[in-house]
């Protein structure tokens, strides 16, 4: 009985062999079952499909690689490696032979049938599949450091070789022959996760040099350009040269030159003419990476409600888009926003309680409502979640400037700074925390620094500008704020060129228009002082500081008369106003002595009107 028992089990086993009537699948059915198990996603039974190919007698390497692919498929990232690794398709022997091919010296071999040993090039092209597969898997544990000691020797990141940077590009793109335009280049997306792994072990120029070979490699792995533009990683002068003197668009991918200057060059005309194009013949739905980047612009630009308007809108159509998700918090923290905030970030808790972004809306909310105890709290919360967290770390250090912990909030904008290399607003943060505690030199220092990531910038001229009025250098100051009058208006043209929509002209706008307006006067050009305050009153009617600018320029220029009119205009706006109270006391007397003015110092002056010591507040909203 035993016997028949355990004959019984070992035909089962054997998947039926005893019985004539029943043959096992061959490995050409085998492989299209694992396959279609996969597009469904009923991964155990492709693992149990695939284990069946590999014990087959033709099985190949492929079939090996398809049977690690169905673990890691499954989320089995350990079982993926241990596959390969024991039937020896991650050995020295074979990715020694990858690096005499992609990266010879002068004499090392061509690309042709066979390696220098002898190993045929599809075998070879197998290997670096599996090395692929196996570079995925341990990302996916968060091994770095051994992803990166994995794939050191195929990798070229301006080591002692023989060869090029070109040269080396050239062997990748041309190691799978004539597929280029038909399928992503696997060396490309090699070089793009172990970019990612630099940049997560903070080696910048590795980091850096492993992204843009991937994209000399294969302009189609869009996945590099999606981290760079996503993580800050780089200035807007090294996003100009990616693009111009980087990118290759040949072999079949010119149609991605839309994508690219839309993520590079900020250029939303070509997005919007390739989406337009691409969705002939469909119902033309707005697209969402389209909607999140223009309201990012538009949110730059201090245009806060109607980035909120497109983040919105973004968020509606996809509420699980990370990116769109941060600018729709960052635009209801700007209008102040506090149910509709307060119902995402509960919203937000209950469902994701483990997301570092979840505790980050709970943390704005708070801001907003000026318990910044709690808020440092919960921003905290989600620093400690994901230390990498830039935009929680530059809120966490506006919480703390709010609670004038100006030593802890400038460590928190260091912080950010380290994690957006190419990102100058931290930078502009740091300095205005400077500026605060009046240490000016180290200030401007760094907002230097912040005018080399993105030159012509308007917001960092015109902090600058700033610094330089404190300092009494009016002839510095002047140049400075005129470039970043120059700078808005360049902005104001490319966006009304690039996009039929809002005009993009915002409190900050105004802020560096009285900036400039101010430093007019300071030199006594009284005239162009009170053109550009004008034009800001025009933007805030309602602005007594403005009225009070306006009446004092007026003062000076012996304009009496006018100068008491904006005067009691300002008080109707505000009747607290101090400064303006006495003002006009003192206008008041000099109209009746008629030929004596007395006017208090400049400087003086400045301090009680909302000019260039207020500046920069709107600066807050565009980190959170």
């Amino acid at each position: 009985m035993s016997k028949l028992i355990f004959g019984a089990a070992t035909s089962a086993v054997q998947f039926g062999k005893a019985n004539g009537d029943t043959v096992a699948p061959d490995s050409d059915t085998l492989r299209v079952m694992v396959h279609d198990a996969l597009s469904k996603g009923v991964f155990s039974t492709a693992c149990f499909l695939a284990e069946m190919l590999t014990r087959q007698a033709d099985v190949t390497k492929a079939d090996i690689i398809l049977f690690a692919q169905t673990y890691f498929s499954s989320g089995e990232h350990r079982r993926c490696l241990a596959v390969l690794e024991h039937k020896g398709l991650l050995s020295a022997y074979y990715i020694n032979e990858l690096s005499a091919i992609l990266l010879p010296d002068l004499s090392g071999p061509s690309i042709s049938s066979s390696g220098s040993k002898g190993t045929p090039l599809a075998v070879l092209q197998d290997i670096l599949s599996a090395l692929h597969l196996a570079t995925q898997c341990l990302f996916a544990l968060e091994q770095y450091s051994d992803c990166v000691h994995l794939l050191e020797p195929v990798l070229f990141l301006d080591r002692n070789n023989s060869i090029g940077i070109s040269a080396a590009v050239e062997r990748a793109r041309s190691f799978y022959g004539n597929t280029q335009s038909s399928q992503i280049n696997l060396m490309a997306s090699i070089y793009s996760i172990v970019g990612r792994c630099f940049d997560l072990l903070d080696n910048g120029p590795h980091a850096i040099c492993a992204f843009t070979t991937a994209i000399r490699i294969d302009a189609a792995c869009v996945e590099v350009v999606d981290y760079i533009s996503a993580n800050g990683l780089f200035s807007s002068t090294e996003k100009r040269s990616l693009f111009h003197d980087v990118l290759n668009l040949s072999g079949g991918r010119e149609w991605l030159e839309g994508y690219y200057r839309f993520h590079l060059l900020d250029s939303l005309a070509d997005m919007s003419s390739c989406n337009s194009s691409s969705a002939s013949g469909s119902e033309n739905s707005p697209s969402t990476m389209l909607l999140v980047r223009r309201a990012e612009q538009l949110f730059e630009a201090q245009c806060p409600t109607d980035a909120y308007r497109l983040a919105r809108q973004a968020y509606t159509l996809d509420p699980f888009d990370a990116r769109g998700l941060l600018i729709y918090i960052a635009a209801m923290v700007e209008l102040g926003l506090k149910t509709e905030l307060f119902y995402l970030g509960h919203e937000l808790a209950n469902n994701y309680p483990k997301l570092a972004v979840s505790w980050y809306a709970v943390g704005c909310y708070y801001f907003i409502c000026k318990k910044l105890e709690l808020a440092q709290k919960y921003l905290q919360k989600a620093t400690k979640i994901n230390k990498r967290f830039a935009k929680a770390w530059i809120a966490l250090g506006h919480v703390l400037a709010a609670q004038e912990e100006s030593e802890h909030a400038i460590s928190a904008f260091r912080s950010a700074s380290r994690l957006l290399p190419g990102d100058h607003r931290p930078l502009i943060y740091m300095a205005k925390e400077l500026v605060r505690t009046n240490y000016l030199p180290l200030a401007l220092h760094i907002l230097t620094s912040a005018l080399q990531l993105s030159p012509n910038n308007a917001v960092v001229l015109n902090e600058i500008g700033v610094i330089y009025l404190k300092q009494e250098k009016l002839q510095l100051a002047l140049e400075h704020l005129s470039a970043a009058v120059q700078s808005l208006k360049n902005d104001e043209l490319s966006s009304n060129n690039n996009v039929r929509g809002t005009k993009i002209s915002g409190k900050g706008n105004t802020e560096i228009y009285s900036n400039y307006a101010t430093c007019l006067r300071r030199c006594k050009r009284f005239d162009e002082s009170l053109h550009w305050y004008r034009l800001c009153l025009a933007y805030n009617p309602s602005d007594a500081n403005i009225h009070a600018n306006i009446g004092y320029t007026l003062h000076l220029s012996k304009k009496l008369d006018d100068a008491i009119n904006v005067y009691h205009k300002a008080l109707a706006l505000q009747p607290t106003f101090t400064f303006c109270s006495e003002m006009l006391s003192r206008a008041m007397n000099d109209l009746l002595e008629l030929d004596v003015v007395t006017l208090p110092e400049e400087e003086n002056v400045d301090n009680g009107v909302h000019s260039f010591s207020q500046v920069g507040e709107m600066s807050m909203g565009e980190s959170i």
